[in-house]
């Protein structure tokens, strides 16, 4: 499951014991967008209006999430939960350190940053850390997960031994989940691309697109 640290820890907290009680098997916690970024590919469509019914709990949820986290913080999630904890959203090996400090020594060898609803086709004992930028749509100007691989590969490969990373974001071909597993990814997520296909062509073009391009 992927949510938010709210402002109101004792939300977050009881949050967590719902989700534990539900059967989750790991949370995701997003980590990237403190703030609601100015996204000018929306600002630019001038004649899409979403239903006023749906804006409700949208609109109001901007002003609850916490947007100054840090170290400290992650350490009291992880003892709020037994679950596994992924955090989502890491921009650099710093992240991936903190993220170590902060989690890793409870015994827990979890995943990488960027997951779009693949989180079923990576062994939850393997995942800590997750690569994304959300696309890119997100945050302008954030790095590329691949690229953060890279840097965390040529600086700091210790790291692999201690946190697993999972990445995704612009995986177009084969090439690119390749790349990405030499590099020490323990799984790739291929999100979009498969979303697209299967909101047009359903199975069928899911199945034609792995064929084609994987």
């Amino acid at each position: 499951m992927q949510t938010y640290t709210d402002k109101d820890r004792s939300f977050t907290s009881g949050m967590l014991q719902r989700i534990a009680r539900l059967g989750v098997k790991a949370i995701i916690f997003t980590v990237d967008v403190g703030w609601w970024p100015k996204q000018t590919s929306e600002a630019r469509v001038t004649d899409f209006k979403l239903p006023d019914a749906s804006l409700g709990t949208s609109m109001d949820s901007r002003g609850l999430h916490d947007r100054n986290l840090s170290g400290n913080d992650l350490a009291w999630i992880h003892h709020q939960t037994k679950l596994p904890i992924i955090m989502k959203g890491v921009q650099g090996i710093e992240d991936v350190e903190l993220r170590v400090m902060c989690g890793a020594q409870r015994g827990q060898l979890v995943s990488f940053t960027i997951i779009n609803n693949n989180l079923s086709l990576v062994p939850i004992n393997l995942l800590e850390t997750s690569h994304s930028n959300h696309g890119g749509g997100q945050l302008d100007y954030a790095p590329a997960p691949v690229d953060i691989l890279y840097e965390v590969r040529a600086y700091r490969s210790d790291l692999f031994n201690k946190i697993g990373i999972m990445i995704d974001n612009r995986v177009r071909s084969g090439a690119n989940v390749t790349k990405s597993l030499v590099l020490g990814a323990k799984a790739v997520g291929l999100g979009r691309t498969l979303l697209h296909a299967n909101a047009t062509h359903e199975e069928a073009g899911v199945k034609r697109v792995i064929k084609s391009r994987f």
